[in-house]
């Protein structure tokens, strides 16, 4: 569901990135009041969120952004802002029409997407904030799908760790991130110490073989000889 665009005081065109989003205010006249850049950390973020509010109440003041969904637009939403998501097509065709305009860098985009959201502003629509219940299963979802990638990303690393230092660990499992190949790894982590384990189950075995053997009371009963020594000597 999406919105008619409220009257506003002023316009805001972002330029949404990957490490960093410039962002742009225009007025109604589209002269542009102000222009800055932003990092995607957190705080940096807020600050996006809250430095608009010196130009009037959030609701006055829309904002265009190249993206329907994510943590900024939900944050702009929460704030109050008519949030207004514009394709990237739509902006590149608009910058065209306008005419050459000098070279191109993140502010004179978001100022493009100003301008944008400013000339065509009774043909846009806003995004309508989610509701509650819409919110709660989001997050489920977004958490999982967080653990899904971090699972995922540890389960390759764990593969190209044993491929390069332990390809025999690896064979013994279809799927290295089953309980048992996880369990076996955790209590086995190098090949050393499931060697261990290995070498006793042997010396039992070395112990039982040797009791059984008609000649094994012969070597025992040497001085200091022990049993693998006993038996050891016996089979040479």
């Amino acid at each position: 569901m999406s919105l008619a665009l409220p009257r506003a005081l002023m316009f805001v065109g972002v330029d949404w990135a990957v490490d960093e989003h410039a962002v742009c205010v225009m007025d109604p006249s589209g002269e542009v009041v102000t222009g800055f850049v932003i990092g995607h950390a957190a705080d940096a973020i807020a600050r996006l969120v809250r430095r608009p509010a010196k130009f009037g109440p959030a609701g006055q003041l829309p904002i265009a952004i190249g993206r329907p969904n994510g943590r900024l637009v939900d944050l702009l939403l929460e704030a109050g802002h008519p949030v207004v998501p514009v394709k990237p097509n739509a902006i590149k065709v608009w910058r065209e029409s306008e005419g050459p305009s000098g070279a191109k860098n993140d502010l004179r985009n978001a100022e493009v997407v100003a301008d944008y959201l400013r000339a065509r502003q009774r043909r846009l629509r806003v995004a309508a904030p989610y509701s509650d219940h819409t919110k709660a299963v989001r997050t489920v979802v977004r958490t999982r799908g967080d653990l899904v990638e971090a699972r995922v990303a540890a389960t390759n690393q764990v593969s190209a760790l044993l491929a390069a230092y332990w390809p025999g660990a690896l064979a013994l499992f279809a799927d290295v991130e089953s309980r048992i190949s996880l369990e076996f790894l955790t209590r086995y982590p190098t090949p050393t110490s499931a060697a261990r384990p290995a070498i006793k189950d042997l010396d039992r075995s070395t112990a039982a073989h040797l009791g059984e053997h008609p000649d094994g009371e012969v070597f025992t009963s040497l001085p200091r000889s022990g049993q693998i020594n006993a038996a050891q000597m016996l089979t040479e």
